[in-house]
């Protein structure tokens, strides 16, 4: 019997423990580099049904990566309420707009993690409102775009190049300068994006709730294990690290703008949630304080949290946006 005992505790045991170790590693990675894909949403629905009343006009293209987009404009003759509301707002403020329907730049707009190119609409909604044309991608693994992963920006910034470049020999029309925003994922994959002078020298960039590194959001993830698990947060996350090394080849501590923002050489705006506990204000901080180039701004918003900064902050802090790449023109 003693001898059973010892051969389950010494050979077989430690067998069951490796392969549950690389089963959650390759889980819990996958879940982060491929989530579950967003569905349409009925908001969704009704700014694409009905665009004209949201103050926008749309079209659909696509990238020969693959990487689907929407072209979001000012609508010629329709100016919505919320576009009414962020006009009074700029005004208020001493703001020069240009004639509705005038476009002054193009901004690159990025969804968050788990999220897709229409969540972005209602932003740019507002965006547009102030003068501005918003290209919005669906990222790999999100939305309509069929590349099975994400990097959160190894591979995502030379999409971006290489759609910007293709956009602009079909529209060479649109050759106005060109900023990037993005909250998240999205606002990680926007700083880098800024920072990279390849194809573009972007005109501003501004981020929502980015992480400096990813890290951070993956160890706030053990938060959401259940509560028996939790204790084996340490286990649990190194084990996630280890997955998306074997898979995109970087640790998370490596992955992030945290690296590259020193690079930034335009306007570069840093707005976070007082309250997002999922990505602290910290991670904003550090991104902050890494910023090299002389025009930056943190904003600061009361009470926001992670999935709720800009609502929180509303039709004051799109203007905030709105005005930092106004200026920057």
């Amino acid at each position: 019997m003693k001898k059973w005992l010892k051969i389950l505790f010494f050979r077989v045991l430690p067998v069951i423990l490796v392969i549950l170790f690389v089963g959650f590693s390759y889980y819990s990675s996958s879940i982060t580099l491929s989530p579950k894909r967003r569905q349409l949403q009925e908001y969704h629905q009704q700014i694409l049904q009905s665009p004209h009343a949201y103050g926008l006009s749309y079209s659909r293209e696509t990238s020969r990566d693959g990487m689907p987009y929407l072209i979001c404009e000012p609508h010629p003759h329709e100016v919505a309420k919320k576009s009414r509301e962020l006009i009074a707002e700029l005004e208020k403020r001493g703001v020069a707009l240009a004639p509705w329907g005038q476009i002054r730049g193009t901004i690159i707009a990025l969804h968050g993690h788990k999220g897709r190119k229409e969540d972005v609409l209602p932003i740019c909604e507002r965006f547009c409102a102030a003068g501005f044309r918003c290209l919005c991608p669906d990222l790999p693994a999100h939305g309509e775009n069929a590349m099975p992963i994400m990097t959160f920006g190894k591979q995502e910034v030379p999409l971006l190049r290489n759609l910007w470049t293709e956009h602009l020999q079909k529209h060479p029309q649109h050759q106005q300068p060109l900023f990037f925003f993005g909250y998240s994922q999205g606002g990680a994959i926007s700083l880098q994006a800024a920072a990279d002078t390849t194809v573009w020298n972007a005109a501003g960039v501004a981020s929502v709730n980015s992480f400096a590194t990813l890290d951070c959001p993956i160890l706030s993830s053990a938060s959401y294990l259940p509560e028996i698990l939790r204790p084996l947060s340490a286990i649990t996350t190194g084990a996630c690290g280890i997955g998306i090394k074997c898979q995109v080849g970087s640790w998370p501590s490596e992955i992030g703008p945290l690296a590259r923002i020193s690079q930034i050489s335009c306007p570069t705006m840093i707005v976070h949630g007082e309250k997002d506990r999922f990505v602290p204000v910290a991670q904003g901080d550090c991104l902050f304080h890494a910023i090299s180039h002389q025009k930056k701004s943190r904003v600061i918003v009361p009470n926001g949290t992670h999935g709720g900064t800009l609502a929180t902050g509303s039709t004051a802090l799109y203007a905030d946006v709105c005005h930092w790449f106004l200026k920057a023109l």
